[in-house]
């Protein structure tokens, strides 16, 4: 039988060396990846004005599917397949470790190559960040149909996700950037699309404005995780594509929210609910612990468990707590609201009057240690390296208070 005395004790090692090529920073995660070059371009996005910020996350969605200066979008699709392990593009944010109200928006690229590739990679990159052209009609109608669809289906599917973002927009500045590209950009969308002409235009304006704000070399930040050996190639490579970018210096926006608990109800066809509340401990004078993750584990496996899937008929409900000091219950298809609301509000008395065996406890610590102790192939490894690095996360951190790496 597993006891405590078998878990590991000490965190993974995520290995980083932090270095400079011309005017970028490079996070180097020195991993051995079979040949294999994961690398993973942040630019920084708090260069994009708030009104513009629908725009930002409609370009995440719409670069790499639309004709470039040389290629129509079926060849770019040919030759990423051809070239490269896949390229993403995406508008995240991170806060810095046990800072609520920090914000730092990237536009990030992730891909990855065999190292013999990485040219033609970059190649691409260049040709689709540089010169991607949207002024094809019918492309981009059929792709915001298709963000609308998939927006709508997720709306269905995943609404959990939604009430947790909603919740996180109210709470912090983080939370509310984040949110900018969910259920207000599927209003976006749509909205787009009623005046389709008129938008299309206007979406070209301000790209033209955006696109040198976002791909932009100052303040560029580089992931690359691959052997020590192969660094000297991808430097030699890198090196000129970088100078291609614009090197025009923005100022940093500042974003004005109204940040308030909106308590807002969304409503649907669905015959089930997804019901959620949140708050923010940190600001009500608790740190975050490991042991708050163990609490997940309770209240998931136990309190809601027992209170609003078994007695509640819910498909499910769980917690989740984290280093921002994000509280957030939630429930999954749930046919009742006021009573599960009435479970998160007596979580208070469970966890005062819990009571376990030793066995128990050890059971639930196992479990939590099961989600947060898993194995890292190198491409984690990398990701979460250069993430606790954006964070400000020490392993010293991740040592005391473990969580799922990033």
């Amino acid at each position: 039988m597993l006891k405590l005395s078998d878990i590991r004790r000490e965190t993974y090692d995520l290995p980083l060396d932090v270095r400079e090529l011309d005017t970028t920073r490079v996070l180097f995660s020195d991993v051995e990846t079979n040949g294999i070059v994961y690398l993973t371009l942040f630019f920084d996005a708090q260069t994009v004005p708030q009104e513009q910020l629908p725009y930002a996350f409609l370009l995440g969605e719409l670069i790499g599917s639309v004709d470039t200066a040389d290629h129509t979008y079926a060849e770019l699709a040919n030759l990423k397949n051809l070239y490269t392990g896949g390229i993403s593009y995406d508008v995240v944010t991170y806060t810095q470790n046990a800072q609520p109200d920090s914000c730092q928006p990237k536009f990030k690229v992730k891909a990855k190559v065999l190292k013999e590739k990485l040219p033609q990679l970059l190649g691409l990159l260049q040709e689709i960040l540089l010169t991607s052209r949207f002024v094809d009609k019918k492309r981009i109608r059929e792709l915001l149909e298709q963000e609308q669809a998939a927006m709508e289906l997720n709306l269905q599917r995943s609404a959990h996700q939604v009430v947790s973002s909603r919740l996180a927009a109210y709470l912090s500045p983080a939370g509310r950037y984040a949110d900018e590209g969910g259920l207000p950009f599927y209003q976006f969308v749509k909205e787009f699309q009623q005046d389709f002409d008129a938008s299309l235009v206007r979406m070209q304006h301000v790209f033209a404005e955006l696109l040198p704000r976002l791909f932009n070399r100052c303040n560029l930040i580089v992931s690359v995780t691959a052997p020590e050996a192969d660094y000297e190639d991808f430097a030699c490579e890198f090196e000129p594509f970088q100078l291609l970018l614009s090197d025009t210096v923005y100022s940093a926006e500042n974003y004005h929210w109204d940040l308030k608990a909106l308590n807002e109800g969304l409503t649907s066809s669905s015959r089930v609910q997804y019901v959620g509340k949140g708050a923010n401990f940190l600001r009500h004078g608790y740190s975050f612990t490991g042991a708050m993750h163990v609490l997940e584990t309770l209240l998931r496996y136990d309190y809601f468990w027992t209170k609003i899937r078994v007695q509640g008929g819910a498909y499910g409900a769980f917690t989740s707590f984290n280093r921002n000091g994000m509280l957030y219950f939630g429930s999954y298809r749930d046919p009742n609201l006021k009573e599960t609301l009435d479970v998160f509000d007596g979580t208070g008395d469970y966890v005062r009057h819990f009571e376990a065996s030793d066995r128990e406890m050890d059971k639930f610590i196992i479990g939590t240690m099961s989600g947060i102790d898993t194995p890292l192939t190198p491409q984690m490894k990398g990701s979460a390296a250069a993430t606790c690095w954006l964070r400000g996360i020490s392993k010293a951190d991740r040592q005391l208070q473990p969580e799922p790496d990033p």
